[in-house]
């Protein structure tokens, strides 16, 4: 049985530095030289100043150089306290040992650069049709308008009716007006209906930052042409706009796999407490004991400056892959019309034959009755499923006795008679 080969870096500690160079966090794994993966990575992020821009990015050690548009920049909406990196693009991993470093700086000595939590997943999928999965990405920085840009996408021309996608955007933001909202949204356009959500809003804190944000939504497809987008846009058209530096879109076909479950909501949920709360639960049986990926976004919609959110995954109420979540924020808004992304990747050991419950929780630090919309909860078995190979073609009747150990070529025709008795040598594969 097939599967595709994932790996899975976390981080479970507070790792501090106020080194002016870029230093490493966590190392993935090493990466089998000359293959392609896959990446999607969310880490906790902060800095000991809200007046002074950090960084973190990603480093391929294979290919000793950094991971093209992974920088983040941020100035701290408040010291002290985290918020979301996100990255989701593609790697070549070269012929150099190792595999691949989150990493992080601080602007100047005594100012700290702190990362409390990573979870990043590297998928390399050469076990799937290419017509499973789907990337494209684009480095080439855009000033905003304040009409909606269409940036990376791809179309799916002939998809089967019923079968359910999984697409995630990420876009890469250099801020240029840190007082005008720069806004992304994930579209999806077929001949029945255009859908625009989720649909993200954020404001810069400083004009020398630049932001990077992901998203997620499962689509359910009829048999026409699909065109999936990621689309960005200004909130004004002002003398100085944002610019789109990159930009990168991901979509698997999750009945691929052999096992899965999506949701989507486009409703807010709403509240006054301050505890957690589960926005969103789904459940998993695999076939077969295999690793599960389970992948969720939301919405947050704070109406004020300076609220945080949390987000977290439960598998079987527990959180994955640690507890670091429970803790730290996820997001902090800037500017009451802000509408900031919950991301958050993991994975987990599925159990043959035995249920698992995945609960997307998110939690907010103030009282105020408000809440998140436009959520995604996804989890999938990184068993490929398995489909009959009907290309050979045996025409031959054996009689009682007869052993067929033939192997046929795609399009071969077994014509010859058997005695009784008779053994033929070679192996009809599946």
């Amino acid at each position: 049985m097939a599967s595709i080969d994932v790996i899975h870096t976390t981080l479970d500690i507070d790792v501090p530095s106020d080194s002016t160079t870029f230093t490493d966090v966590v190392e993935s794994d090493d990466l089998v030289s000359g293959r392609t993966y896959y990446v999607i990575c969310h880490a906790l992020c902060e800095g000991s100043s809200d007046g002074d821009t950090f960084q973190w990015r990603l480093y391929d050690n294979t290919n000793y150089e950094v991971v093209e548009d992974s920088t983040m920049k941020r100035e701290p909406a408040t010291a002290n306290q985290s918020q979301s990196y996100t990255f989701v693009g593609k790697i070549v991993a070269g012929a150099f040992a190792g595999g691949v470093s989150f990493q992080q700086k601080s602007p100047a000595l005594l100012k700290t650069v702190r990362t409390s939590y990573v979870s990043m997943i590297f998928m390399e999928l050469s076990n799937l049709k290419s017509s499973d999965y789907f990337f494209e990405s684009d480095g080439v920085a855009t000033v905003n308008d304040d009409v909606w840009m269409s940036h990376v996408g791809h179309t799916v021309s002939t998809p089967t009716s019923g079968d359910t996608w999984l697409v995630m955007g990420w876009v890469s933001t250099g801020v240029s007006n840190d007082t005008e909202q720069a806004e992304m949204r994930l579209q999806k356009e077929d001949v029945m209906a255009t859908t625009v959500t989720p649909i993200i809003s954020y404001e810069g804190k400083a004009k020398r930052e630049n932001l990077n944000w992901w998203v997620c939504r499962p689509y359910v497809t009829d048999d026409s042409s699909t065109k999936y987008r990621v689309q960005v846009r200004d909130s004004a058209d002002v003398t100085r706009n944002n610019s789109t530096d990159a930009s990168s879109i991901f979509g698997l076909r999750l009945n691929a796999f052999e096992n899965f479950a999506a949701n989507y909501t486009d409703a807010a949920t709403t509240t006054t407490a301050v505890s957690w709360q589960e926005i969103d639960s789904l459940e998993l049986t695999p076939d077969s004991t295999n690793t599960v990926v389970a992948i969720a976004s939301a919405v947050f919609e704070p109406e004020a400056t300076g609220r945080f959110s949390l987000a977290r995954l439960q598998v079987d109420d527990t959180t994955s892959p640690n507890s670091q979540p429970n803790t730290y924020e996820s997001a902090c808004s800037n500017d009451n019309g802000d509408l900031l992304p919950l991301p958050y990747v993991t994975t987990y050991s599925g159990t043959a034959d035995t249920e698992a419950t995945i609960d997307f929780d998110t939690k907010k630090t103030t009282s105020a009755d408000i809440g998140w919309k436009e959520y995604t909860l996804a989890a999938f078995s990184t068993e490929i499923a398995r489909t009959a190979n009907y290309s050979a073609i045996a025409s031959q009747t054996f009689s009682s006795g007869d052993v067929a150990s033939q192997a046929y070529n795609s399009g071969d025709v077994a014509s010859h008679t058997f005695g009784s008795g008779d053994v033929a040598s070679e192996v009809n594969p599946s």
